[in-house]
């Protein structure tokens, strides 16, 4: 059985050789919550495993103040709240990356890997330029019925099938790729 004295003052709870110290009636229930591997979130007022918490080496614990959920739910407020400026800096962030000479060797072999694809990309751009397909702004996804980003080449990139496309938006895209057979 515990025995716990609790003062102002440092005192000592000893049980079975096990020697804690407890400051205050606060600190009382951190003393619980540090043996039974559970942490109190500030936000949401809930108190929950440790596993709930990102780790945080920063931190005197070693885990973060604010749970999953909560870290979650502000970032997700954040990112509305202030959209354009989040996207400014992705586009900053891009135009950065794409400066580095680890982005340019990479595109360079991955444009000697696939020239097929380079190739029918450009026609693709060339064709839209030219007014023989409509303009991305202008055409919905195919699947979902979003703003269209690209144009899939659904049978391939070989030159016969160059203008086979259909405009998917970036998510739809990735699900042609990944699941190869998605739609034709």
């Amino acid at each position: 059985m515990y025995a716990i004295r609790v003062n102002k003052n440092i005192k000592v709870n000893q049980v079975s050789s096990r020697t804690h110290s407890v400051r205050s009636d606060s600190n009382l229930i951190d003393f619980f919550i540090r043996d039974c591997q559970m942490k109190l979130c500030p936000k949401c007022k809930q108190t929950k495993a440790l596993s709930e918490f990102h780790k945080r080496r920063e931190t005197k614990k070693g885990y973060a103040s604010h749970c999953k959920r909560c870290r979650s739910e502000s970032a997700k407020s954040y990112r509305q709240a202030n959209l354009k400026e989040m996207r400014k800096r992705g586009q900053i962030a891009v135009s950065r990356h794409e400066k580095t000479e680890r982005f340019k060797t990479t595109r360079k072999l991955y444009n000697q890997k696939h020239p097929e694809r380079l190739k029918a990309q450009s026609l693709v751009k060339k064709a839209i330029s030219e007014g023989k397909l409509e303009p991305l702004d202008k055409v919905t996804c195919i699947l979902c019925g979003g703003q269209a980003r690209n144009y899939h080449h659904y049978l391939g990139y070989a030159s016969e099938h160059v203008f086979d496309v259909v405009p998917t938006c970036i998510p739809c895209h990735r699900k042609f790729h990944t699941e190869r057979s998605y739609l034709f």
